[in-house]
């Protein structure tokens, strides 16, 4: 009965902590800026990946034999793109055109023209270009650059459509010797994403380093370094967990949870030790959780205060840090007290540790 009254607790923390491998978390941004229905863009859509086409670096321009060859094979291939839910280009632009009596909406480039390149044909339509504004967003008026717009689908992932995209300019970069350029808020979000996990991932291991050899050299016991490392990593993502099961969303103010985590969360489990461990005289685990509880229960409820001031600001960012920060501290200190002192480790007398055998006196100081 006392074994599941311990283990219960951690594999609830455990259960909830694996939701973000279950629901992989994407980047939000806010945008602060309300839709606008003079929108210069063909599409209403907020949410589009603008693709862009630049020839200014070879012969002739975008409307040339081997260039609209390019323009036709990039449009092909977008529409083979997994996650779209359309597209829009110059090849499938169309036009209003009175002719005669009637109104006709055609294509400015027509599927015959692609295969049957006419070059009278097309020094026609250039000349016909700023009579049909409706061609404007797709073609620039020097016909040098073309634009595609891409329209995503709103659940399928956009690290997998991005993926696809750079494959896709990797292929024709190969093929031609042109690369295209893109943006967008899905590209953003993903390229945000990314460097954030380069910048967590370089600076994880600096940390673990140095706090990993600070609990050492103080306590010179492994068990102890393993266990405060699992508190503030369960509590960590217990917390993720929790703020992505009530449809949160991951900001890039992500990349400071681990760094604030492995500072605050240290200091609990390092005033639980150091008493626990009968450096401070306290010789009972009982005796050590109650000397703690009303500092520790200060030291926790002034920080998760501090933190949910953040969400007066009413940004998804700092909700996000406010939460984060909040569970973690709270899980932690409920760990600390009630959970740590129930672990059995060797007790380690405080000279033990080589490097505190010359600890100096300061009390001739006070």
């Amino acid at each position: 009965m006392e074994i599941l009254r311990k283990t219960i607790p951690i594999f609830f923390l455990i259960l909830v902590s694996l939701y973000p491998l279950i629901k992989r978390p994407e980047i939000s941004l806010d945008s602060r800026e309300p839709d606008r229905e003079d929108s210069k863009l063909p599409t209403s859509a907020r949410d589009v990946i603008v693709l862009v086409v630049d020839f200014s670096q070879f012969p002739g321009d975008a409307l040339d034999y081997r260039n609209l060859k390019i323009i036709s094979k990039i449009d092909k291939s977008v529409q083979e793109l997994e996650g779209l839910r359309r597209h829009s280009s110059l090849i499938g632009a169309s036009i209003v055109k009175a002719q005669q009596d009637e109104i006709l909406v055609v294509h400015f480039i027509t599927l015959n023209l692609i295969n049957n390149y006419d070059k009278y044909e097309i020094l026609k339509i250039k000349k016909q270009y700023y009579n049909f504004p409706e061609i404007w967003p797709y073609l620039s008026a020097d016909f040098m650059t073309c634009v595609f717009y891409l329209e995503p689908g709103r659940t399928y992932p956009s690290h997998r459509l991005i993926e696809q995209i750079e494959h896709l300019q990797e292929k024709i970069r190969k093929e031609y010797g042109i690369t295209f350029e893109f943006t967008g808020l899905r590209p953003i979000k993903v390229f945000i994403e990314r460097y954030l996990t380069w910048d967590i991932l370089y600076i994880l291991p600096i940390l673990f380093l140095f706090i990993s050899t600070l609990y050492y050299v103080v306590f010179g016991n492994i068990k102890v370094l393993l266990l405060s490392w699992f508190v503030k990593v369960i509590s960590t993502t217990f917390a993720f967990g929790c703020y992505l099961f009530v449809g949160g969303g991951i900001s890039p103010l992500v990349i400071l949870i681990p760094t604030f985590n492995v500072g605050l969360l240290s200091d609990y489990l390092i005033h639980m030790f150091y008493h626990i461990q009968g450096h401070s005289g306290l010789h009972s685990s009982l005796s050590a959780r109650r000397y703690l509880l009303i500092p520790l229960s200060l030291t926790a409820s002034t920080s998760i205060i501090g933190f949910q001031s953040l969400m007066l600001l009413r940004d998804s960012s700092h909700i996000l840090l406010a939460c984060l920060m909040g569970i973690s501290i709270f899980v932690t200190y409920l760990l600390t007290l009630w959970w740590i002192p129930s672990v059995r480790y060797p007790r380690v007398s405080f000279s033990s540790c080589f490097r505190l055998k010359f600890q100096p006196d300061f009390s001739n100081f006070l």
